[in-house]
């Protein structure tokens, strides 16, 4: 009996370090396996979120060429604006196709509260539309309605930021959700010139409301370069470049020149098609950026799968290696103290 109790003694002394041994290792293997599903859902979902950027760029040209078509009372832009809604819905049916099995209340209560406003706004579309081709909405309301329905749109994606845990990841997604802020301003610059130019003046709070985008493109930009790679920063400063962005620079001067006056002899559709391609060079980063995303996700999954393994092997060895050495052990010290005991009951 006195054997036994020893035995038994030796068990449970094994047992706090085999227990500690286990805790530890099954839940270093349980913290990468959620990094690993973190990613998984985080690689999915950003399929919706691409499709919701491109929805988005869509929608900032369809909103500009809404704006020259009121602004010159339907006498402009008629055909390019019936061609940009069809881009427009073809984007928008992408979008709806995979929004069948997207479902944003797992990712969260503030998550889903974006999701659900921003599909509410965009289900305002066919009705806008139908009240802007009858004429019966002036250029500033049609432009504050798509820029609400974009910025609702956006910050769908700007949520995406909180569904991470990890540095890397944040901080690329933060870089991205402000570079998307800076091209959505440019678009409102468009937007707001192509009827200023329509009208060949600026009126009411038009040049106020232009002046402040561009003093957001610029701040959203310096934000951006704070959270980008010093390659992301360089493939911006390459791409959008080159003729029309000079083009641009230049019809901005003359729309700071003569703001007071008018009469800035700037055909609608030349600065429209410049600030487009300036746009679509911008569109360019964005996919960029949505790349490095990707990369950075699939390289911190495919590390803490690897972890995940490693950890969860190690925590077998380590488990059984102590159950063989503390059977080892534990025979080693009673079966001498047994034949001991035999022998002196013997004798």
């Amino acid at each position: 009996m006195k054997t036994l109790k020893l035995s038994t003694k030796l068990v449970l002394l094994l047992s706090g370090s085999l227990l500690g041994l286990v805790f530890f290792g099954t839940y270093s293997a349980w913290l990468k396996w959620h990094t690993v599903q973190d990613c998984v859902r985080l690689e999915g979902n950003s399929v919706v979120m691409d499709q919701i950027g491109d929805t988005v760029h869509e929608l900032q040209k369809e909103r500009g060429r809404s704006s020259g078509f009121l602004n010159s009372k339907g006498a402009k832009f008629s055909s390019e604006l019936t061609a940009q809604r069809q881009d427009t819905d073809r984007h928008l049916e992408r979008l709806q196709e995979l929004l069948k099995t997207f479902d944003a209340a797992a990712l969260g209560a503030a998550f889903n509260d974006a999701f659900k406003t921003g599909m509410a706004i965009l289900a305002q579309l066919p009705a806008r539309r139908a009240a802007i081709s009858a004429l019966q909405v002036t250029g500033a309301d049609s432009l504050a309605h798509y820029t609400q329905t974009i910025a609702a749109l956006l910050d769908i994606i700007v949520e995406m930021q909180h569904l991470s845990e990890d540095s890397i990841i944040a901080e690329g997604i933060l870089g991205y959700v402000n570079f998307l802020q800076a091209k959505e301003q440019a678009g409102i610059e468009r937007a707001i010139l192509t009827g200023v130019f329509t009208q060949d003046k600026f009126i009411g709070e038009t040049y106020g409301n232009w002046s402040k985008t561009m003093a957001a493109q610029e701040t959203f930009l310096r934000v951006f370069n704070g959270f980008a790679t010093s390659a992301q920063i360089a493939f911006l400063r390459e791409r959008v470049s080159g003729d029309a962005v000079d083009a641009v620079l230049r019809v901005r001067k003359i729309a700071l020149d003569k703001h007071t006056a008018g009469g800035f002899g700037v055909a609608p559709a030349a600065w429209f098609d410049a600030s487009t391609q300036r746009i679509d060079f911008m569109k360019d980063v964005e996919d960029r950026l949505t790349a490095d995303y990707h990369v950075n996700v699939t390289r911190i999954q495919q590390a803490a799968e690897r972890a995940f393994h490693l950890f969860t092997a190690l925590a077998l060895f380590v488990l059984l290696s102590t159950i063989a050495f503390g059977y080892w052990v534990i025979r080693s010290i009673v079966r001498p103290l047994r034949g001991a005991a035999d022998a002196l009951l013997a004798g």
